[in-house]
C-alpha cells in the first residue's frame, strides 16, 4: 500500500485469487496492482499513483500483456 509494507507467505497466484478480480489486475509475474491506482497504460508498462505526490511505472510481463491490455483498455494508449 502507499502508507505501508506486508509481508505475507501467501504466493502471489493465492493472493491474486483472494483479491477481487473487479478491483486488481496482475501485470507482471511479481506484481498486482490496484486498477483504481493505473493512471496510464502503454505498450510495455503500466504507470501508477504510488504517492500523493509522484508515480512509478511497472513493467507489463509478456505473458500478461494481453489480459492487461484487455482489463485496462480504457488506459491504453500505445498498445
Amino acid at each position: 500500500t502507499r502508507k505501508a509494507s506486508y509481508i505475507t507467505h501467501q504466493t502471489l497466484k493465492r493472493m491474486e485469487a483472494l483479491l477481487p478480480q473487479s478491483d486488481y489486475c496482475r501485470i507482471h509475474k511479481t506484481i498486482i496492482v490496484a486498477k483504481q491506482a493505473v493512471e496510464q497504460c502503454t505498450g510495455n508498462s503500466v504507470i501508477v499513483r504510488s504517492s500523493p505526490v509522484g508515480a512509478k511505472e511497472l513493467p507489463i510481463g509478456i505473458t500478461y500483456k494481453a489480459q492487461v491490455i484487455r482489463v485496462l483498455s480504457y488506459l491504453a494508449h500505445d498498445s
